[in-house]
């Protein structure tokens, strides 16, 4: 007698998932580590994997599906505030401020103010610009506040999954940019022409052409791929040689997350003694 076969319907998306869970096994075995860059370009995460000589790109809709899409990845730096501060004492250990005068003048501002989690969690903007002034004594820019949603997004994914923490970790284009050049800040904004190919010969100097990944991409795109390549080449250069964190010796937020920027160690810090990057 001839079984039945079950028979089930799966949409594009759970089927696409499916297909490059199995390529993930199949190509980045323990020989081949993957290393992942993420940038949010709305409405999605954007990631880049390096894994071998291989590069692809890909589109996350929520955070979670790191666990289908790069549950064999070695490291996942993503440009996104992890470790949020509940009270004034623990936005100041955050490496924002400490990040920014690593950067040169001008560069500064690419590195946003982190509201308070009570703020994170508040969808009205008048609302939640008054909790950060009761919390931090700041109020809070709407550029923070427009980036609230894709934080507690990570937050929540974070506090879930404990098994993530350490794994997706905190880094920053514009600081990653500038340690991939040698310590040399960078002279023009990525929404520049100038910007685009600063960033593209950075990468092409350690090896890596990102341009065919621009292929179905519109212009304005390009530079959150060159941030995510970036980063995906970070934590493929930190496994390689080691990682470096501002601050040097981080603290952790009210929910045990690592108040840290990470990034490839590969030059002595600008300021000597100051960064363990050497």
């Amino acid at each position: 007698m001839l079984s039945v076969p079950n028979l089930t319907f799966s949409g594009f998306r759970s089927c696409e998932a499916e297909f490059l869970h199995l390529f993930e096994r199949l190509t980045c075995g323990a020989d081949e580590p993957a290393f992942v860059g993420i940038d949010w370009m709305k409405p999605y995460w954007l990631t880049v994997k390096l894994c071998g000589d291989e590069i692809s790109i890909c589109k996350l809709y929520h955070i979670s599906e790191i666990d289908t899409f790069f549950s064999f990845a070695r490291h996942l730096l993503i440009d996104i505030p992890i470790g949020l501060p509940e009270n004034a004492e623990e936005s100041a250990a955050r490496p924002d401020c400490e990040a920014r005068t690593f950067l040169p003048t001008g560069r500064k501002s690419t590195i946003f103010p982190v509201p308070c989690r009570q703020a994170v969690y508040i969808d009205e903007y008048a609302q939640a610009s008054a909790e950060n002034v009761r919390v931090l004594g700041k109020k809070l820019t709407s550029q923070s506040h427009g980036f609230s949603k894709i934080i507690r997004q990570v937050d929540e994914f974070l506090g879930a999954n404990p098994h993530w923490q350490n794994r997706l970790v905190e880094s920053h284009p514009e600081v990653a940019f500038q340690i991939l050049n040698g310590g040399k800040g960078l002279q023009y904004s990525k929404h520049t022409e100038e910007g685009l190919r600063e960033r593209i010969t950075i990468l092409r100097s350690h090896g890596f052409d990102p341009v065919p990944l621009f292929v179905g991409f519109t212009a304005r795109q390009y530079a959150d791929i060159l941030d995510a390549f970036c980063l995906a080449l970070s934590a493929k250069l930190g496994y390689e040689k080691g990682f470096c964190s501002i601050p040097q010796n981080p603290t952790c937020d009210s929910r045990g997350l690592k108040m840290q920027m990470m990034f490839g160690n590969l030059y002595v810090g600008y300021k000597k003694g100051q960064y363990d990057i050497a």
